[in-house]
């Protein structure tokens, strides 16, 4: 769109790494397999600094040497990548809710950000990879029983993967996993005295574990504030027309100089920030074509959800959720990254990427969630006898 973009910089570094493997095989496995950057000339000398930035190139110089610097090669596998974690989503979501096999490939599939940012040589094609497949590791453990040594040891490698990438999108998946099973084996199991004491001793023990960990919790929240803060702050510097063009799409809910990172203030801004990322931005925010389409995507999300909320009742459709473990899980995991997003983006732009693993569980959700019409049994037909008069 600017004529440069993260893709292309992310190819670019792999190919440093690609030909240093040609020129000097013992340098090039230095800067793949131990991450040592040496004294070479990246195409972006700050992001290198970054470890996390840094194992992109190395990621993609490691595709680079199967695609011999093709770019056009290297960007299939990444959308092969996407692909892969978004249809094994949809496989999912099918097993665990078959009633819905014609309306959930469409739904999750079908997401305009999933389709345009899941497809090029990024961290998000990676992430989506990961998450719809440490989501199938999980359920094939825990829930369908099934190969389990294979998927723990396939959990293992994408837990590795998805840290060196992106590690908040990490703590959003097992928050949601472990809080999601928690949750639903204080509600849906035992009798409702049971219930409401077991409910009342978790809320306790999460309470004080709050209070325990407050320290931590913030550190947290800092570390995922500052990476996407500081890649927002880069990008911005690669060019002044850029800078100023950016700055016509940019929001704040936070002020980073001003407000302290603490409980109180994440309490105050999650709903700002689960709003920013799933609701926004508005139409009346838009300032360019490409924020545009994200302003469309955001407004659709905007009706869908008030359609469903309307067509099964606020009442019913909450109750919907909690009364089925997966579907608290999805529900966590989407207010988890979406506050984390929403809270660290900053820009429309960046945030319609970093974004989309959220996408596909919140459309399967609301398609889940809506009642479907019931065919109504056609009457047999009576036979119609004419008398003769």
């Amino acid at each position: 769109y600017y004529g440069y973009g993260d893709t292309f910089g992310y190819f670019e570094g792999g190919k440093v790494i690609t030909n240093a493997i040609v020129n000097n095989f013992n340098d090039g496995f230095r800067m793949l397999f131990l991450g040592d950057k040496l004294e070479y000339e990246y195409p972006n000398m700050i992001l290198v600094e970054n470890p996390k930035f840094f194992f992109m190139y190395r990621f993609t110089g490691f595709v680079n040497l199967i695609t011999l610097n093709s770019y056009i090669a290297t960007s299939f596998i990444f959308s092969i990548l996407a692909f892969n974690g978004t249809w094994i989503l949809i496989q999912l979501s099918i097993k665990l809710f078959p009633d819905k096999a014609k309306q959930l490939p469409l739904a999750i599939i079908l997401v305009p950000s999933l389709l345009f940012w899941g497809s090029g040589v990024l961290k998000d094609s990676i992430c989506i990879f990961c998450v719809g497949y440490i989501f199938n590791s999980v359920a094939n453990i825990f829930v369908f029983k099934k190969r389990i040594i294979a998927n723990f040891c396939l959990l293992i490698l994408l837990i590795i993967l998805l840290y060196y990438v992106k590690t908040y999108i990490l703590l959003a998946v097992f928050a949601s996993v472990f809080l999601g099973f928690l949750i639903s084996s204080i509600l849906l199991t035992g009798r409702t005295i049971f219930r409401f004491i077991k409910l009342i001793i978790f809320g306790g023990v999460l309470l004080g574990g709050v209070l325990i960990f407050n320290q931590t919790i913030t550190k947290v929240i800092e570390e995922v504030i500052f990476e996407e803060v500081l890649t927002t702050a880069i990008n911005y510097n690669k060019s002044v027309q850029a800078i100023s063009s950016e700055q016509e799409s940019t929001y704040n809910i936070i002020d980073l100089k001003n407000d302290d990172i603490s409980i109180k203030t994440i309490i105050k801004l999650f709903p700002k920030a689960v709003n920013v990322t799933l609701f926004r931005p508005y139409l009346w925010e838009t300032r360019k074509p490409i924020i545009l389409i994200s302003a469309l995507e955001a407004t659709f999300f905007i009706f869908f959800t008030l359609f469903v909320i309307l067509k099964t009742g606020i009442r019913r459709f909450f109750i919907k959720i909690i009364s089925n473990k997966y579907l608290v899980i999805a529900f966590l995991f989407i207010l988890i990254f979406s506050f984390l997003i929403g809270l660290a983006s900053g820009n429309f732009g960046a945030l319609s990427r970093y974004k989309i693993p959220a996408l596909p569980f919140f459309t399967a959700l609301l398609v889940i969630i809506l009642p479907t019409k019931t065919p109504m049994k056609k009457k047999p037909h009576q036979a119609i006898t004419l008398q003769n008069t």
